[in-house]
């Protein structure tokens, strides 16, 4: 560049000429954005106008082109001044012609209306430029436009190269204004459909016949612009306001009546009545604790109930939490050091208890804490969007709405299911009817003068929706539309209807702002409706940011919250949110994902796996895909280590399905290999044993390829256990016997497999067989120091000596198992224990120490608050104490493990329970109950394909039918027992003891069963 130009460059000449090539606002977005010019570019629903002159061909054929351009000028500078008044864009001009559009680069509420006004201003302009009159010799020559008009998303940006660009639009909507121009007569004014929609109550149109348009398959509607309609107003009458849900808003706080749940569209004023909630609780000196979800929270084990502990933390303290615990469960406060931030010391209690003893128990802490913190601090729970709130969460709220009143006020969508939440008022909020909206305003602003005018525009534009109310009010009076004299508002109309919906007039909100601040709100839309703020500020460029941000506070356009010990930001309207993301052009928005993900990576290096599921979200937007993949598969550890199987396979899912979208690659291979195995656990849980077969069978074929043997070990093994549990035990035999081939320098894979054939050979009766592997698995756990396996397999080697009858070994081994699991301090491992070592003493008909055996472990259970294990050893114990003649006692016990195995689920625990109940009324004289107890014991162990429950159920039947002297169901009980044991090894004759001292019954039994007599 010469000197000449660069100093012309410098001059306001220059500056204030540039801007009629340009549009000003197009120009402060290239000036932001020099070397990112398609930041200038935007998705919208724009109107274009393309208008013809006919007319000039005849002065070109007269004239000088210089004097035609100068007419040309002339007419042009007077119609451009009409798209200036209306706020239309100057795209192009096409030699006779020009391209206006209305939308871009700002947005109006009435861009289509707007465009059909000049469209019939150009008409008067052209009719009052004639009666100037263009003579040339004798003749006169007139002018005349053709005008064509389509409504529709377009593509808006620079266009070009550095050789030469242009801000333009492209689209479908385009090149059919431009179709629609040529088919319009002299005079005429054609629109396309969407137009003709959205303008049909400001003007008269006439149909046209469907026309065939070039590029277009189907034919396409178009309409004559005929003129203007005179509008109406329409007579407001007095609204009303929602009374009910105020009064029970008002019980709940003052009376601690029921706990309320709100259900509605998006936009009903949802979270309006829940605002109005918390105000109304302070002024009666009751605080509250908000939390709203969203909704990628959903698939986050505990998301909701972290958000709501970390609240609580800020208003007591670390140590004021403990207090809030039943001595039961403060052993176990160290799990909550992984659901938020606090510091408890783990306890022997923790390190060996279960996954699913860990998940049940961080559920009854935070069921627990919560619930006696509200209860002792009066401060009760407002949620809102309960539809964006985890399931375990939701099971925690809906215990403590059931548990008592006055704790929670909620929202959710109208979709919401209500099935948990039986025990709230629930009320259904629809959009406020036309003659409420008065009310609401005055509500909200203050006892004002409304003009009808103003009410019926607000209603018509905000179809009764209270969010959007509001919305549409603070738009127009930020625009001048409204003013307030004294206490009446004189009202501006931009027109009736806003075109394009509620989307476009949050886009004329976006338009108005600061370039600076607009690129600011475009960032925060693509990170999401709400999002860590440090991220937004490490995005931006600006040096003004907490200025910024306060003007967006101040608009109402985002909120600004602490959580734990983040500012968190939140667009207020998810609507407005949605609005400017969509209005991005996908490349932007490509690389504006890509640079959050990278940014939550730099700024978070110690948090990444709290935000692995967001930052998989933005790598998988931004088409990184192999990263992406990698952290839905941390988003899936995370959500395992809490236990939440079903959470831990979506993100699984997730991942498998970015990996296949992938060329498959070795670093793809070995990706897909560490999913494989991390998808087990899950599967397993889940009881999904074909697909995790699958997996692992995909599994071992890619540790194959790749050569990781201890991979490949693991995968067999894999294989052994699911058909193993699916009954193919000679394929799950023949798969570990290959697994140990691989597993020789893994040692824990040894004992695994090991073990597992062991248990294999148990299910087959060869114990034997069972006892050579858990003899050599023991042997490889002791030397390398898997102790909790070492336990393991003692109580398996006692549960062989017990079938096989040798009880005194029995005891030895259940005894060892005992030793370890009390120097591990795993106390459940203990009461286990106790309970095999019980059943030994139930055997041989040692009540005395079967009671004894049985309330050491019924204790130990209470003590860590293992709920089914608990019921088992009630059970037990309650069976002792019937034998020993305490019937009574024991039925007392029996009643209270039948409620609390149903209150925990276990199937297995209710059908003991009931069998011993059966049992208990025999004793007691009263059979007809006992054959209810007992024959409800059969169908749920059926049910529940128990079969050692059922044949314990039938046992129970033989004894009743005894007493009923009925032979032939005693002979059908018979049967059906041989059946059942048929491949499981028979039934040991010492089972048959109660009945063999009446001959009778003794050769019912051997002619029945087949057995020898003695």
């Amino acid at each position: 560049m010469d000197d000449t130009l660069r100093e012309f460059f410098r001059k306001r000449q220059f500056q204030e000429l540039v801007m009629s090539f340009l549009p000003r606002e197009i120009i402060k977005r290239v000036a932001l954005r020099p070397k990112e010019l398609d930041r200038v570019g935007e998705r919208r629903e724009v109107t274009a106008l393309f208008a013809d002159i006919s007319g000039f061909t005849a002065i070109s054929e007269r004239l000088d082109p210089e004097e035609v351009m100068g007419i040309v000028n002339a007419f042009f500078g007077e119609l451009l001044s009409l798209v200036e008044r209306f706020g239309g864009t100057v795209d192009k001009f096409l030699g006779d012609g020009i391209m206006i559009l209305f939308g871009v680069p700002h947005s109006h509420s009435d861009d289509a209306r707007r465009a059909l006004e000049l469209a019939l201003e150009f008409l008067d302009a052209v009719e009052n430029f004639n009666k100037k009159g263009l003579v040339f010799g004798s003749e006169r020559l007139t002018l005349e436009l053709s005008i064509g008009i389509n409504t529709g998303m377009v593509v808006a940006g620079i266009l070009g190269s550095d050789f030469h660009r242009e801000y333009t639009v492209l689209g479908d909507t385009v090149n059919l204004a431009a179709r629609l121009e040529s088919l319009a007569k002299r005079g005429e004014i054609i629109v396309g459909e969407r137009t003709f929609e959205l303008t049909k109550d400001y003007f008269y149109f006439k149909p046209l016949e469907s026309l065939t348009v070039k590029g277009k398959t189907a034919p396409v509607n178009a309409y004559q612009l005929l003129g203007r309609k005179r509008l109406i107003t329409l007579e407001v009458k007095r609204p009303v306001g929602r009374e009910a849900e105020i009064k029970k808003i008002q019980a709940f706080v003052t009376k601690k009546d029921r706990n309320l749940l709100f259900l509605g569209e998006q936009g009903t004023g949802k979270s309006h009545l829940l605002a109005y909630a918390i105000d109304f609780a302070k002024k009666m000196g009751r605080s509250s604790i908000y939390h709203a979800s969203l909704p990628w929270e959903k698939r986050l084990h505990l998301s909701a109930s972290r958000a709501i502990l970390r609240s609580i933390i800020e208003h007591t303290t670390e140590k004021n939490i403990a207090s809030y615990i039943p001595a039961a469960h403060k052993p176990y406060l160290s799990l909550l050091n992984d659901i938020v931030d606090t510091n408890f010391k783990p306890t022997p209690q923790v390190e060996y208890l279960s996954p699913e003893e860990r998940s049940a128990r961080v559920v009854e802490l935070i069921f627990n804490l919560i619930h006696n913190f509200l209860h002792k601090s009066g401060l009760f729970l407002v949620l809102d969007a309960l539809e964006n709130f985890d399931n375990a969460s939701l099971n925690i709220i809906a215990r403590l709405g059931a548990k008592e009143k006055g704790l929670i006020i909620a929202s959710a969508n109208a979709s919401f299911d209500t099935a948990r939440f039986k025990t709230f008022s629930i009320s259904y909020l629809k959009p406020l009817k036309k003659n409420d909206v008065l009310e609401f305003l005055k509500s909200h602003l203050g006892p004002l003068r409304f003009p009808q005018t103003l009410v019926n525009f607000l209603y018509e534009q905000s179809e009764g929706l209270p969010l959007y109310l509001q919305e549409l009010f603070s738009y127009l009076k930020d625009e001048g539309f409204i003013e307030l004299k004294g206490k009446r508002l004189i009202f501006r109309t931009p027109g009736e209807r806003i075109s394009g919906g509620i989307t476009n007039l949050f886009l004329i909100r976006l338009d108005h702002m600061d370039p600076h601040i607009r690129e600011l709100v475009q960032t925060a839309s693509v990170l999401g409706l709400s999002f860590p703020l440090p991220v937004l500020e490490h995005l931006y460029h600006g040096k003004k940011f907490e200025r910024e941000l306060d003007f967006l506070q101040e608009r109402n356009i985002l909120s600004v919250e602490v959580k734990g010990a983040l500012n968190w930001a939140t667009f207020r309207n998810q609507i407005f949110q949605s609005a400017v993301y969509s209005s991005l052009l996908l490349a932007v928005r490509e690389r504006i994902h890509l640079n959050i993900a990278n940014t939550f990576c730099t700024i978070f290096t110690q948090k990444e796996d709290e935000f692995a599921s967001t930052i998989a979200y933005h790598y998988l937007s931004g088409k990184e895909h192999f990263r992406a993949g990698e952290y839905y598969l941390k988003a899936s550890s995370v959500q395992e280590k809490l236990y939440a199987h079903k959470e831990a396979l979506f993100f699984l899912d997730k991942a498998e399905e970015v990996f296949r979208s992938l060329r498959v690659d070795e670093r793809v291979k070995k990706a897909l290999l560490r999913l494989y195995h991390g998808r087990f656990k899950p599967l397993w849980f889940l009881g999904m044993y074909e697909r995790a077969l699958e997996d692992q069978i995909h599994a071992y074929a890619l540790a194959k390829q790749l050569k990781e043997y201890d991979k490949l070990a693991e995968a067999l093994l894999g294989i052994g256990l699911l058909y193993s549990r699916m009954g193919k035990f000679s394929a799950a035999e023949k798969v570990y016997k290959k697994g140990l081939e691989f597993a020789r320098s893994i040692p824990y894979v040894q004992v695994e497999i090991l073990s597992n054939l062991g248990i294999l050979r148990s299910e087959q009766f060869d114990f034997n067989g069972a006892k050579g592997y858990y003899e050599k698995a023991l042997e490889i756990a002791k030397k390398y120091g898997f102790y909790t396996k070492v336990a393991d397999i003692y109580n398996n080697l006692g549960w062989i000596s017990m079938k096989e009858g040798n009880y005194e070994q029995a005891i030895v081994n259940f005894g060892s198992a005992v030793e370890i699991d009390e120097k591990l301090g795993h106390i459940d491992g203990q009461a286990f224990d106790f309970v095999n070592i019980a059943g030994v003493y139930a055997d041989l008909g040692d009540w005395e120490k079967m009671r004894t055996f049985a309330e050491r472990a019924y204790q130990l259970f209470s003590k860590v608050q293992h709920t089914c294990g608990a019921v088992l050893a009630l059970n037990h114990l309650g069976e002792s104490l019937r034998e020993l003649g305490n019937s009574t006692e024991g039925l007392r016990l029996h009643k209270k493990a039948l409620r609390m195995s149903r209150g925990c689920g276990d199937s297995k625990g209710e059908s003991d329970s009931l069998r011993n109940l059966g049992l208990d009324f025999l004793a007691l004289g009263e059979p007809d109950k006992a054959f209810k107890y007992l024959s409800g014991a059969l169908k749920i162990a059926n049910s529940s394909a128990d079969w050692e429950g059922t044949i314990e159920a039938n046992f129970a039947l033989l004894r009743y039918f005894k007493l009923c002297e009925n032979r032939d169901k005693f002979k059908a009980i018979l049967l059906e027992i041989k059946r059942i044991t048929e491949n499981k090894g028979g039934i040991p004759t010492r089972r048959f003891k109660l009945f063999l001292d009446e001959p009778c019954w003794a050769n019912l039994i051997y002619d029945t069963l087949g057995m020898e007599k003695k």
